[in-house]
Formats: C-alpha cells, structure tokens, sequence
C-alpha cells in the first residue's frame, strides 16, 4: 500500500504535525473552504460557487501531496463532499424532474471525483490488500445491489430507467462502504478520526443552516447544495423576531430533512467525544450538541426530532447500564463516567435542560393533528377488508402529540398499505427501486408520492430477498459497532455511532433516505469504518489458548 514511489520526485512539506493532525488539517481546510469560503466569495463576487470549489479542492489536493496523505486525503474528501448536494446535470431538466424526488438520474456529483481518485490509489497500491480484506458485510452488500438489478429486470417495474439508476446509486453506496472500511482497516485512517471530521462536516453545515434560519431562506448558493426553500410553520424567538422552520435550514445537504437524518448520527458521536475530552474541549463538544439539537428543531423534520430523542435516549441507558455492570471491560469507561461526573454535574445539568427545551420548544404547528384520516379508500383499492384500517382511523380522528406536528401521519399510513399489498402481488422481485412513485396514485394518494418508509418500501420495490439483504448488511453493521463498543479502548466513540444507528433506524421508519446521496454516502461511509475497525481489531485481538 506505499505509494511513496510515486511521491517521491515531488516536493515535500513538514510542518512538525503528527499524522492524525495533518488529516485534520487537510478535513479542516476542506470543510471550511467548502461550506463558508466558496459561498461568500460567490455572493460577493458573482462568480459561479462551483469555481471556488475547484479552487478548494486544488489547494485540497496540493496540501494532500505536500503532507503525503495522498490516499487519506482523498478518502477524507469523500467523507466531507458525500454531504454535499453538488452537482451538474448531464441531462434535460424535464427528464431529470421526471424521476421520484430523490438523487437519481444522469448526473455528475462533487462526490464521485474523491471516489474515482480514491479507486485509482488504491489500485496504484495494489488492489490485493482490498480484496483480502473484504468482510462478510460486503458481501451482504453486493448481494443486494446485485438483487436491485434483478428486480429491476424481472420486477413489476413501470420505469426502468429508474430503477437502473436506483441500483446505480446502491452500487456506488458499495464502493464508498469498501473504501471507508479499507481505509480504516490498512490504519490509513483511524475510525476516530472518520468520527472527528464527520462530526465537524455536520457542524459547519448546521451553522451555514442557522444563518439560512435567520435569512429566513436560502442565500441562493444552489449549484453547491442549497436547494430546497419551503418554510413549514412559524415559530416566535421572543425579542429577536418571527421565523419560520423549513427545508431551507439545510446547510448545503439539498433538504433539511437530510440534515436531521444527519445530525441525529452525530450527536451521539459528539456526547461520546464530550465525555472523553476535558476543559475547553469538552465545552466546544457540549455546544456543538446542543447547536445539534436546536437545528434539528428548527428542520421542521419531526420525524428527526424524535429519532434524535431515541438515539439519546439509548445513549443515556446504554451509558448508565455500563456504570451498573462491573466488569473488567467496562471498568475504564466507569474510570472515565466518573470523573465527568464528579467534575461536570453542573455542565451536564445545563446541557440537558438547555437540550430539552430545545427539542421540545413549540411552533405554529405543535400539536396538530393528522390532515388525513381515512385511509380505507387505500384498503379498497387493495382488495383489502378495512375493519382494522377503521380502527386506525378512528385513532388518526382523536391524536394529536404536544409538541409534534403529525399532520402527515394519515398519509404516511396510506403509503405503507399500499407497500404492504405490493409487497404480496409481488414479494419475490418486487416493483423495481424507486418505482413506488408510479403506483402510489392507484391506491387513493393524491399525487405520486414515494413510500416513505425504507423498510417496506424494500419488501414493495426489491422484494423478499432484497429486504433480507439490506436488512442482513444493517445487522452485520449493528453488530460491529455493538462488539466494539463492548471491548475496545475507544469504547464510548462506538457506543455513540451505534446509538446514532438506531437513531437513524427510527428515523428510516418514517422516511426514505435510501435514494439520497447526501444522507446515505455518509451513513455508508461510518458503516464502513466501523466494519472496517471491526475486522481489524479482531484480526489483532490475540486468541485465547486452547483448554488441552
């Protein structure tokens, strides 16, 4: 894996850094330059913003030769631009609004050039080191992708087109999964610090959405990622005025929703790092979660409100029952709990009602109630009975949640008896990716919606096997991060990405992020780390002797 050969007739800086910092610096000048140095230059100078992000990128790529980080530098730069929804069309814009609202069709993303450079390094390095160390949790995810193709050929698929270009996307999900878990497992990088510059991507996008809150809308940067502008309810901040929450508060995700998908994984992450830090640190990692929390409500994303509730709900339990259990794996981290505790009880008061009362702090639209609630006329559509659907529908007429806005829970109900009844018309090759969109009008909907749950909307769309798949591969990643956060020295890190997990899990439920390049080329970005740290921590752990 040494690429010093082809380096080594170029010039050379070193500026008395260890190599973890030099990555840090090199994701630092990215992240930066990125998300507020190429967007002001373009608002100030009228220049497209996508000139200034070649310039970035330039002097990215200068200091990543310079530093001899060639290979993390551009897995790195992976990591920060899947976040970025950055693009350029390589197609009309009236085919390219004829797909579902998702990421698909003929384009070229800011992300896909870290990919290719990261795909030709390692190939430079020699591939063998790549494919020797593939995990079981590959596998799981070629075969998915391989079953999305099938389904798209022999499924009930109304475009073809679209589904193809859903298997596009899994496919590149593949590639950075395998990059990041290669990465992690050669110690090109350490899962730490993939931790540490996710955590500081999502930070700079939500401060670029606070500003975007306070502007109430977009700055007008679309051709780096500001895209959605719908405000969704207003909200009173006392003194300072009326604003509104909307899509807009997104950073440069393209939607707010996918940055609450995002956020809801970095918090844990970013309590796990709190806890470990001491002094400044620690104050710096405590505000970056509750500029977490109050951007998440400002979102207008319920669903990723609650799913940040789960998450941190798990995190608090899984950290108490570690202080419950004595025993020898656990003790370091009860060492650690405790001196936060006996140092901090003040700090961590502070922060969880601050927390609190952001998450639960009201809008307009608090306490609605379901704008949809009768949802038989999807049960007859599907040839169904609808005495339990009465039932529902009696609940949906009464409910209202203080705090949350479920005005589109009926609908969202709607959707998965429609998936639930595709699912057994065609539960072997399904409908085809993303094709949920065409049939959805036939089954009562008032306009082509997609299903916006990703566990039915993989039985309706890739069948029986694709779901078993997908599902197989989150479980292997589950798995990983749960052993790890059970017996390694960096323990708290991976208790906090499995708790982000679940937290994303919950927010799946409600949502369908699966077709989204800046949501799920992170998402599969972590997975592959912590795979990858998995597979090398269990290659190093020593064996225990045997009995005879």
């Amino acid at each position: 894996m040494n690429l010093s050969r082809y380096l080594s007739p170029l010039p050379e800086l070193r500026v008395g850094f260890r190599e973890r910092h030099e990555i840090l610096l090199l994701a630092a000048v990215l992240i930066v330059g990125l998300t507020f140095v190429s967007p002001v230059l373009s608002l100030v100078t009228d220049v497209p913003a996508l000139a200034f992000v070649m310039m970035v990128g330039l002097i990215f790529g200068i200091l990543a030769v310079l530093f001899r980080q060639v290979l993390a530098g551009s897995v790195i730069g992976l990591l920060v631009t899947s976040t970025f929804m950055a693009n350029v069309p390589l197609a009309s814009d009236a085919y390219l609004r004829s797909f579902p609202d998702g990421h698909l069709g003929p384009e070229l993303w800011l992300v896909q050039v870290p990919i290719a450079v990261s795909i030709v390094l390692v190939l430079l390095a020699g591939p063998r080191e790549m494919l020797a160390g593939a995990t079981k949790s590959e596998g799981f995810f070629a075969a998915f992708a391989g079953w999305t193709v099938v389904s798209a050929v022999f499924g009930a698929t109304v475009r073809l087109d679209t589904a193809l270009y859903f298997s596009t996307l899994i496919f590149q999900g593949l590639i950075v999964f395998a990059l990041l878990r290669y990465a992690v497992q050669q110690d090109v990088l350490s899962f730490e610090t993939v931790a540490q510059v996710f955590v500081g991507t999502i930070l700079a996008h939500s401060l670029f959405a606070v500003a975007q809150f306070f502007n109430r809308g977009i700055f007008g940067v679309g051709s780096i990622g500001e895209y959605a502008r719908d405000p969704i309810a207003p909200v009173s901040l006392g003194p300072l005025g009326e604003f509104a929450t909307g899509t807009y508060v997104a950073g440069f995700t393209g939607m707010s929703f996918l940055l609450a998908s995002l956020i809801v994984l970095a918090v844990p992450l970013a309590a796990a790092m709190a806890i470990r830090q001491s002094g400044w640190r620690r104050a710096v990692l405590v505000g970056t979660v509750l500029l977490f929390m109050a951007v998440v409500r400002v979102t207008g994303s319920d669903a990723g409100r609650g799913a940040l509730i789960v998450a941190l709900g798990c995190f608090c339990l899984l950290l108490v029952s570690f202080l419950l259990f004595d025993s020898a794996e656990s003790r370091s981290l009860q060492d650690t709990l405790r001196s936060v505790r006996s140092a901090n009880v003040f700090l961590a008061s502070l922060a969880a009602l601050i927390g609190a009362s952001t998450l639960f702090y009201l809008s307009a639209a608090s306490g609605s109630k379901s704008s949809v609630t009768d949802i038989s006329i999807t049960s007859d559509a599907a040839g169904n009975g609808n005495t339990f659907l009465g039932t529902i529908e009696a609940i949906l007429q009464n409910l209202s949640i203080p705090t949350f806005d479920i005005g589109t829970l009926g609908i969202r109900l709607q959707q998965y008896v429609a998936g639930i009844d595709l699912f057994f018309q065609y539960p072997i090759f399904g409908i085809g990716g993303s094709n949920f969109v065409y049939y959805s009008t036939a089954y009562g909907l008032s306009e082509p919606v997609p299903l916006h749950n990703i566990y039915i909307a993989m039985l309706a769309e890739t069948g029986f096997p694709g779901f078993v798949l997908f599902m197989a591969l989150l479980g292997s990643v589950f798995w990983c991060s749960w052993k790890l956060s059970g017996r390694h020295y960096n323990k708290l890190l991976y208790l906090g990405l499995f708790c982000g997990l679940i937290g994303w899990a919950a927010y799946s439920f409600w949502n369908h992020p699966i077709d989204k390049v800046t949501t799920m080329f992170p998402i599969w970005a972590l997975a592959g780390a912590v795979v990858g740290s998995y597979s090398k921590e269990s290659l190093e752990r020593p064996t225990k002797p045997s009995s005879q």
